[in-house]
């Protein structure tokens, strides 16, 4: 039997390639927590783990290692800033939800004021699911990524509550199980990338119709010029 049929009949075999996959989403995952050791690069880490976790696992694309670091380079400047102004305003809505429970000093605020500070929450809520995925794929100002993430966490309601969601599960279990690190990061971006991707893809869609509209109205437009 011809040797190259057999190599050929190795790498298409089922579990090989599963195989192949749980070792890149580990790879990606451990690329991951390395980068994100600096805190502030946590934004760029992620951005090229949703890269590389679309390329090597889904698009069955080779080097994890070159996937990433190449996302990671690509994003670094945008990403480092995005974290921290996450890090910064975060900070701020944790500040003003702890004084709004314990007050200030012996001063006891308002009711409403607790339910006030909780709704600062909201443009994090409405922008994190998507924020380092569309750096990842789409070249973009800072404010315009922020922007179409907020679109994309709007329009999409249901998929932003499952991302969080899946989110807050993972860090639960990582948690609890610190082992899981080693590959529950890029499965989560694996598995949030099914709803993701669908999203970028209708948004993609809708862009090339109404641009197909508009030249088709420029058309018709000098045709009518045409007869006059």
């Amino acid at each position: 039997m011809d040797p190259n049929e057999n190599l050929e009949r190795y790498l298409n075999n089922k579990f090989i390639i599963l195989a192949s996959h749980v070792a890149d989403l580990m790879i990606i995952s451990g690329l991951w927590i390395i980068f994100s050791l600096p805190v502030v690069t946590v934004g760029a880490a992620t951005a090229a783990m949703y890269y590389a976790t679309f390329h090597c696992v889904r698009n069955d694309e080779t080097s994890p290692l070159g996937q990433f670091w190449y996302s990671f380079k690509d994003n670094l400047k945008q990403g480092t800033i995005i974290t921290i102004i996450y890090l910064v305003y975060g900070g701020v809505v944790a500040l003003d939800i702890y004084v709004a429970r314990n007050g200030i000093g012996e001063i006891q605020l308002p009711e409403f004021y607790e339910m006030a500070a909780y709704v600062l929450l909201l443009p994090i809520a409405f922008t994190l699911a998507y924020i380092f995925p569309c750096i990842s794929r789409y070249k973009n100002t800072i404010k315009g990524s922020l922007f179409n993430s907020f679109l994309f966490s709007a329009t999409h309601f249901l998929h932003t509550v499952l991302l969080l969601l899946m989110a807050a599960a993972s860090i639960f279990i990582c948690y609890i199980f610190p082992p899981a690190l080693l590959i529950v990061p890029a499965l989560n971006a694996l598995i949030g990338s099914l709803m993701i991707e669908k999203d970028f893809a209708q948004a993609e869609r809708t862009r090339t119709d109404k641009k197909n509209e508009s030249k088709e109205e420029a058309a018709s437009l000098l045709e009518d010029n045409g007869e006059e």
